[in-house]
């Protein structure tokens, strides 16, 4: 609890006690000697003004109660936006990584196999002299050995 709002609470528990001595001090002894006229006067004034001291203590922690609820809400609200374009930008970057890896992942298996489809090609068609680079040591290399 803040500071600020211990002071609130602390004004209206005292005009609550004065509005509560009021009551039980001077209007409930009255009414319980069947002054209930005199009761209802005080009623009427005194702690009338009592209580609406205590009303407006109370209405003022809770406002500002409500002031510091908004204000956490709008930093949590925050706090949300921002956490939710951090893991849609990770989501996007591995997506996109995931994407390029799949690129150079698929070009390294088949460019290999086109090359050794286009000696094969060659070997069918009775082309014996076509030069065989082999640039790796992999299953696609082996192949490509195989038709040097």
């Amino acid at each position: 609890m803040s500071d600020d709002e211990e002071k609130l609470l602390e004004r209206f528990v005292s005009a609550w006690a004065q509005y509560y001595g009021q009551v039980t001090g001077k209007m409930l002894p009255l009414s319980k000697g069947n002054k209930k006229a005199e009761a209802e006067t005080i009623a009427r004034t005194e702690a009338v003004d009592e209580f609406r001291a205590a009303r407006e203590a109370v209405n003022k922690l809770m406002d500002y109660t409500l002031d510091r609820a908004k204000k956490r809400y709008e930093n949590a609200k925050e706090s949300y936006d921002m956490a939710v374009v951090i893991i849609v930008s990770v989501v996007a970057a591995a997506a996109a990584l995931c994407v390029l890896l799949g690129w150079a992942l698929t070009r390294s298996i088949v460019r290999p196999l086109n090359e050794a489809v286009g000696v094969a090609q060659k070997v069918a068609a009775g082309d014996l002299t076509s030069t065989v680079e082999v640039k790796s040591k992999d299953e696609t290399g082996l192949l490509l050995q195989a038709l040097k």
